[in-house]
């Protein structure tokens, strides 16, 4: 009887997880990544799928001090650098929608209002509404110097995960391959509104990691799935001590 609970446990493991189409799951990270040029565009970006559901973090460290791959040399980053785009390119056949956002501290209350989200044909693009409507800055940046309309700000300090613009949505059809993902993050800078990348990968690849940028701190949490397969078990093994102590009543009896 014991194995038969065994068993009963194992099945009910098996029936919760396959329960609810499930899109994909995995997580990328794009920490301390910076690209090449002038006017160099750092950014550390969490991406994690679970199922439906899609959690996107953001941080912008303009203005953050690095090491030059190149020359060695202590360099800074662009300090004055909007982020207007968060695109994932590659990502398999998933399509979106329903964006959220929560932003970090000293963002506008209405900052929800300035972002979009748009995917089709394997590209996913979270973006301002306009050119000059919204956008992600590091409190580094000297705010008169940065094109009009940036609403939110990522700490001139030691990032976290209180400190990043985090955007939430679903995916509402086919899956979404987290390991063939690209990241490319747009933005502008300066007065002069001049456009600036992040690309990671693919011919235009101009962005990679750098050393002595400080990534964030990040301390992950089991994704849904697991948890429920967790709880899944360990229901199952309650199930078991259940038939062992009604069995051993009835001996005792």
């Amino acid at each position: 009887m014991v194995r038969g609970a065994w068993v009963i446990g194992l099945l009910g493991v098996v029936v919760v997880a396959a329960a609810g189409p499930l899109r994909a799951d995995g997580s990328r990270e794009w920490l301390g990544y910076c690209s090449t040029g002038t006017l160099r565009t750092c950014a550390s970006v969490q991406l994690q799928v679970s199922g439906n559901d899609v959690i996107v973090r953001v941080w912008n460290l303009s203005g953050f001090s690095f090491i030059d791959p190149g020359t060695g040399a202590v360099v800074q980053a662009s300090p004055n650098t909007v982020f207007q785009r968060i695109a994932f390119l590659n990502i398999g056949s998933a399509t979106v929608g329903s964006l959220s956002l929560t932003a970090p501290p000293g963002a506008d209350p209405d900052s929800d209002d300035e972002w979009e989200l748009d995917g089709s044909s394997g590209i996913v693009r979270i973006q301002t509404e306009g050119d000059n409507e919204g956008g992600l800055a590091s409190a580094c940046a000297n705010r008169s110097s940065l094109p009009v309309g940036e609403v939110s700000y990522t700490p001139c300090a030691a990032p976290t995960a209180a400190g990043a613009l985090e955007f939430r949505f679903r995916i509402t059809d086919g899956a979404w391959n987290t390991a063939t993902t690209t990241l490319v993050v747009r933005g502008l800078n300066g007065p002069g509104d001049t456009q600036v990348a992040c690309i990671t990968a693919g011919s235009l690849a101009n962005c990679a990691a750098v050393s002595g940028l400080q990534a964030p701190d990040l301390a992950h949490t089991p994704e849904p799935v697991s948890l429920v397969l967790l709880g899944s078990g360990l229901a199952g093994l309650g199930g078991v001590g259940l038939v062992r102590r009604r069995r051993e009543k009835k001996v005792r009896a």
